[in-house]
């Protein structure tokens, strides 16, 4: 069984020391390895690129004015 319990940062706890100086030593070190650093799925891209579009959709139609509607 295991548990998630909370405890106060910088409380001296033994285990949560810990976790934050190997944190830390990490956090120094350069990366090394294929780019990005940080993984962005496939499903949030095409989400970003939909409204982009969708966005970009919409100001050309707003810039046209009353000279390009149907009626």
């Amino acid at each position: 069984m295991v548990g998630l319990f909370w405890g106060p940062g910088h409380a001296g706890i033994r285990g949560n020391e810990i976790a934050d100086g190997l944190a830390r030593g990490g956090s120094a070190l350069r990366f090394h390895g294929p780019e990005p650093a940080l993984g962005v799925s496939r499903r949030d891209l095409q989400n970003r690129l939909g409204r982009w579009l969708v966005n970009q959709h919409g100001a050309q139609w707003r810039g046209l004015g009353d000279t390009q509607r149907q009626a």
